[in-house]
């Protein structure tokens, strides 16, 4: 049996636009584009429009990996693994803020909140 080779100018299978299956999921939309040899990678909120900054996009035939850095501070790693000839497999972590309050003196010796 032959074996068939790659071509060089073949799509990488991440090309497009992509949307979570459940929209309720995330407001995240991807576009992944080729420019040249490079994958190029843009994250957008979709409510409002807003494009995140991009960092530090890895490729490789069957994975990419970028940071993310949204206006509110929150930063987000991706990492993207083809699944099916239609879907991809995004797993992320992120950044969160939260606000905490001083505990009163009293509070704080008697260990209650």
């Amino acid at each position: 049996m032959a074996r068939t080779k790659k071509s060089k100018t073949e799509a990488s299978p991440f090309l497009g636009r992509w949307v979570a299956l459940d929209e309720w999921d995330t407001a995240v939309v991807l576009e992944i584009t080729k420019r040249g040899k490079s994958i190029r990678v843009k994250a957008i909120d979709s409510t409002d429009g807003e494009e995140a900054e991009v960092y530090k996009v890895r490729t490789t035939n069957r994975l990419i990996s970028f940071g993310t850095l949204w206006s509110s501070g929150q930063f987000t790693k991706y990492r993207l693994k083809t699944f099916g000839e239609d879907g991809i497999e995004v797993n992320f972590t992120y950044t969160d803020t939260m606000r905490f309050k001083r505990l009163s003196s009293s509070k704080q010796r008697s260990g209650k909140s």
